[in-house]
C-alpha cells in the first residue's frame, strides 16, 4: 500500500509547530523556550488511509515525548544546581502535557518550577508544586530522587535541619547505586544541613561522598559544591591550612562554570577562614563579594544571599564598618518574608 499526498489530512486551523531536532538533538537551554514544548507531533492531524504512516507517526510521538521528559529532567537538575531555569518554558510544557494527558511529562515540569521557586525563596508554591508532581504520576525511584532533592533544600532552607535530612535520607536510599545525576548536589545539600546542624562528622561523610561521585563522572565544575562546604568544615574544625585550600580551589571551579550559588559559598567561607586568623579586612573583601556574586539579580539561590549578609554583619559590626546595618536590614527583610526561620533567628540575636 502506497502513502500519498492525497490522503494525508492536515486541519486547516493547525497551529501547534516546534522545532523537532531542537528537542530531540538540541541543548535544553534552547528547548525549554520553545513556544509549544511538550505538545504532540502533528497535534490534530489524520491519516486515516495510511496505517504505516500511523504507525510511524505514533512512535515518532512517543520518541518526541521521552526526548522532551529528559530535556525537562536536564533543565530541573540546573535549576538546583546552576539557578538558571527557563520558567516560561516549563510552564508551557506543563499547559501542553495536562491538555495531552501526558501526565509524566507534567510531573517533570512541575518538579523544574519548584526547583525554580526554592532558589527564589518562594518554599510555599515549591511545596504546593511538588506535591502537585507527586500526584500525577505513580513516583519510581527517578521521581522519588528529583523529590527528595527538592523538597530537602525547601525545608532546610526554612530552617527545619532535621526534616531537610529525613527528606534526603528517603531520595538517597531510592538510589542505591547512585546512578541519577542529582545525587552529588544532593548529597551536597545533605551535607550542608548536617554542617548547619553541627554535627560534622556526618556532614564530612556526606560531603566526601558528594566529591568522590562527582570526580568518578569527571563532573569538574560540580565539585565545586562539596569542596565549598568542605572549607566551611574546615574552618569550624579550626584546619585552617586545609580550609584555605578547599575554597580556592572551590572558588575557582564555581567561577569556571559561572554558578552564583557555589560561588557564594566559596567567597563565604573564604570570609570566615580570613576572620579564624585575625584578618578582618580580608574577611570584609571576602563577604562583600560573597554578597555581590549572590544578589538576586544573578538568579542565585536567595538563601545563600542571606547567609552571606548575615556572615558580614557579624564581622562589620565587630570591625565597625559601617555597612553592617544596611546589611542587616536587607537581611531581615528577606528572612522573614521568606520564612528562613533558623537565618531569622540568628539576625534577631545578632540585635
Amino acid at each position: 500500500m502506497h502513502c500519498v499526498a492525497p490522503v494525508l489530512s492536515l486541519p486547516r486551523d493547525l497551529r501547534v509547530a516546534f522545532d523537532v531536532d531542537v528537542v530531540t538533538g538540541g541543548r535544553w537551554q534552547d528547548a525549554v523556550d520553545l513556544p509549544n514544548l511538550g505538545a504532540e507531533l502533528l497535534e490534530g492531524a489524520q491519516f486515516p488511509n495510511c496505517a504505516a504512516y500511523e504507525t510511524w507517526l505514533i512512535g515518532e510521538r512517543r520518541r518526541l515525548s521521552a526526548a522532551t521528559e529528559t530535556l525537562l529532567q536536564e533543565a530541573t537538575l540546573t535549576s538546583i544546581s546552576l539557578g538558571k531555569p527557563g520558567r516560561g518554558g516549563m510552564h508551557r510544557a506543563i499547559a501542553f502535557a495536562e491538555q495531552s494527558g501526558d501526565s509524566s511529562l507534567a510531573a517533570s515540569a512541575y518538579r523544574h518550577l519548584a526547583g525554580s521557586d526554592v532558589l527564589r525563596g518562594i518554599y510555599a508554591r515549591a511545596d504546593r508544586r511538588l506535591a502537585t508532581a507527586e500526584a500525577a504520576v505513580t513516583v519510581d525511584r527517578h521521581a522519588a530522587v528529583e523529590l527528595a532533592a527538592i523538597g530537602g533544600v525547601s525545608r532546610l532552607d526554612q530552617g527545619d535541619v532535621d526534616g531537610a535530612i529525613a527528606i534526603f535520607r528517603r531520595g538517597l536510599a531510592a538510589d542505591l547505586h547512585r546512578a541519577h545525576p542529582f545525587l552529588p548536589i544532593m548529597l551536597a545539600h545533605t551535607g550542608r544541613a548536617y554542617l548547619l546542624g553541627s554535627d560534622l562528622g556526618a556532614a564530612r561523610r556526606c560531603l566526601q561522598e558528594s566529591l568522590d561521585l562527582a570526580r568518578s563522572r569527571a563532573w569538574a565544575g560540580v565539585t565545586a559544591a562539596p569542596l565549598a562546604l568542605l572549607g566551611h568544615l574546615a574552618v569550624a574544625e579550626r584546619d585552617l591550612v586545609g580550609a584555605r585550600g578547599l575554597l580556592e580551589q572551590a572558588f575557582a571551579r564555581a567561577c569556571q562554570i559561572a554558578d552564583p550559588c557555589w560561588e557564594t559559598w566559596s567567597a563565604h567561607g573564604l570570609g570566615l577562614h580570613a576572620s579564624a586568623v585575625g584578618d578582618d579586612a580580608s574577611a570584609l573583601a571576602h563577604l562583600v563579594d560573597a554578597i555581590t556574586r549572590s544578589r538576586p539579580q544573578r538568579g542565585g539561590h536567595l538563601w545563600s544571599h542571606v547567609w552571606a549578609l548575615t556572615a558580614g554583619v557579624r564581622i562589620a559590626r565587630c570591625s565597625g564598618d559601617l555597612r553592617a546595618e544596611g546589611w542587616y536590614d536587607e537581611a531581615i527583610v528577606i528572612a522573614q518574608r521568606c520564612g528562613m526561620r533558623a537565618l531569622t533567628d540568628q539576625l534577631v540575636h545578632l540585635n
